[in-house]
C-alpha cells in the first residue's frame, strides 16, 4: 500500500491487540510518514518504548518539530538537554 490514509484507516480498524505490530509494518512501508510514526508512538504505553519509536522516527524525519517535541518531553532533564542540542 502506498497511501498513508489507507494505512491510517486500516490501523484504526485493527484490533487493539494487533495494532502495534500493524503500525510497525506501516512505518516500515512508509518510513517518511509523520502521521504513522506519531500514531505508532501514541499507541505505546511504555515511555521507554515510545521514546525508542520516536527516535527511530527522527532518523527518517530529522526536521519534524512535532516528533522532536514529543521525544524531548519523554526524556529525563539531562537527556532532554542533549536532544535539544541535536534538534538545534
Amino acid at each position: 500500500m502506498d497511501s498513508e490514509d489507507v494505512w491510517l484507516e486500516a490501523a484504526r480498524l485493527t484490533a487493539y491487540d494487533k495494532v502495534k505490530s500493524f503500525l510497525a509494518q506501516a512505518v516500515q512501508n512508509m518510513p517518511k510518514s509523520k502521521r504513522l510514526w506519531m500514531l505508532a508512538a501514541r499507541k505505546e504505553l511504555d515511555p521507554k518504548i515510545k521514546s525508542k519509536i520516536l527516535k527511530r522516527a527522527l532518523e527518517q524525519l530529522p526536521n519534524e518539530v512535532e516528533i522532536w517535541k514529543e521525544c524531548i518531553e519523554l526524556e529525563e532533564p539531562e537527556e532532554a538537554k542533549v536532544l535539544l542540542q541535536k534538534a538545534v
